[in-house]
């Protein structure tokens, strides 16, 4: 999933770069795609990796149930 998302964040900042004639509307939302994909990835994906990680182990303040996640 993370490597399919950095592709498409790729694949839309070539195309930002590459046409000179997008609106500045359009690159606007894709810089605001890209950002909100690479927040997705570097943020939530690390959170919910952790709250796996403590259901599986036990581990942490509050305990985690499969029902948490």
């Amino acid at each position: 999933v993370i490597k399919r998302l950095l592709g498409l964040c790729e694949k839309w900042q070539n195309i930002k770069n590459l046409d000179e004639n997008l609106p500045e509307d359009a690159t606007d939302m894709i810089d605001v795609a890209i950002g909100q994909t690479q927040l997705l990835i570097n943020k939530k994906f690390k959170q919910f990796r952790n709250l796996i990680y403590n259901c599986e182990n036990g581990d942490g303040e509050c305990p985690v149930n499969a029902l948490d996640l």
